[in-house]
């Protein structure tokens, strides 16, 4: 096993403090720390990013660990469908499904933006109530069912291309649910289900035989974004731990975009969960001050501004270097990820020329967005990107 998984394991498998402030996280480094705190908590995990932004590029290094180190957690994301009266494409489906599986399943971990998690949607009592599974032998006409994806807000269409839609054609209905990633073609013999059949959208053929399909909300909001409810409802009985990333610019955010009541709502859940010791904060780096110093660090310092694009990748560069020696004198390891396998020959070849293809560099496969350190472990990641931006400056 290569020293950086051994080294990455071994960090994820040290305890996490279940109630602690933490500066100096940034979203580039956050992946292992979280992923640490959901791997050793004995209840669920909710972590809540400012902006659905921060929540895809976290999602990327989430997934990207999760695959290599073949872990098995349970992570469930929750989706903006819009903000005030603007809807995102897909976006309310998207939300309609993860609240559904929030509702019945079990997550180790559970990620939303601030505005996702706090944003209003339907009751828990109308997600459930809502829910139909079908299955050849039911005993269900094409008008009742037709009936019920109305009032499910379904759109009766000519034929079914995207979720949210129904179709009806004498004793034949087709419905594309939320809850699949395919739509359903239910043939019925009078008044029962006689056969499901999943189909194609763009052909319109079967695709074979179902033995059953959900039938849910298509509402992942509720009309004119009015609502009591939120994600927290559906965990309602249920003990969790509160992770919040920049917690003020979540309240920035929420303060601008979403509904009244969601930053009292917010100041809420943390006072109760930090009464449970069930809360994590990760601030920015110098606020506030009794914050412990945060234990996953971002690959090497970056410049930008004032300096121009050239004279930032050098400058880059220069600490890259300084970086890797710091680290490989005190007796650390390097990695560098490249995205894919056939990458890795010119990644290796940049490293040389640019002499960083040193004793204890290692050289594999990860697609993750940014690298990172693990100074415990004395562990320095870099990514392929980081790479890229600076591969015309290479001496």
């Amino acid at each position: 096993m290569e020293k950086w998984r051994k080294k990455l394991r071994k960090y994820l498998a040290g305890s996490a403090e279940s109630s602690s402030d933490f500066a100096g996280v940034e979203l580039s480094a956050l992946f292992p720390v979280l992923l640490r705190l959901a791997l050793n908590s004995p209840v669920p995990v909710v972590a809540a990013l400012p902006d659905a932004v921060a929540v895809d590029k976290l999602r990327g290094d989430l997934d990207e660990a999760m695959r290599l180190l073949r872990s098995s957690s349970r992570i469930l994301y929750i989706p903006e469908a819009g903000r005030g009266k603007l809807l995102f494409p897909g976006g309310e489906s998207r939300r309609a499904r993860a609240l559904n599986l929030a509702l019945a399943g079990e997550f180790d971990l559970i990620v939303g933006s601030v505005h996702a998690l706090l944003g209003p949607a339907p009751s828990p009592s109308e997600t459930r109530e809502a829910v139909l599974t079908l299955r050849p032998g039911m005993a269900l006409s094409p008008s009742e069912l037709a009936e019920r994806l109305v009032k499910l807000d379904y759109d009766d269409e000519y034929e079914v291309t995207t979720v949210g839609e129904f179709s009806r054609r004498g004793g034949i209905v087709d419905f594309f649910s939320p809850a699949h990633d395919f739509p359903c073609r239910v043939e019925f013999f009078g008044d029962e289900i006689e056969s499901l059949r999943g189909f194609a959208p763009e052909t319109q053929r079967s695709t074979g035989e179902i033995t059953e399909y959900r039938c849910i909300g298509r509402a992942g909001i509720t009309a004119g974004g009015a609502a009591e409810a939120d994600v927290f409802d559906y965990l309602e009985g249920r003990d969790f731990q509160l992770a919040i990333f920049q917690p003020t610019a979540a309240f920035e955010i929420l303060g601008k975009y979403s509904v009244p009541g969601a930053e009292a709502r917010l100041e809420s859940l943390i006072s109760e969960r930090r009464g449970k010791s069930r809360l994590t904060i990760w601030y920015d780096s110098g606020e506030p001050a009794d914050a412990s110093p945060a234990d996953v660090l971002p690959s090497a310092v970056e410049y930008s501004g004032g300096v121009g694009a050239v004279g930032a990748a050098d400058l880059a560069l220069a600490a890259v270097k300084s970086r890797l020696r710091e680290f490989l004198h005190a007796g650390g390891s390097a990695v560098w990820f490249a995205i894919h396998a056939e990458d890795l020959p010119l990644l290796r070849a940049w490293a040389e020329k640019a002499q960083l293809a040193m004793t204890d560099v290692e050289f594999s496969v990860g697609a993750f967005s940014h690298g990172f350190q693990l100074p415990g472990e004395a562990l320095l990641a870099f990514s392929e990107t980081e790479a890229a931006v600076r591969r015309e400056t290479a001496p």
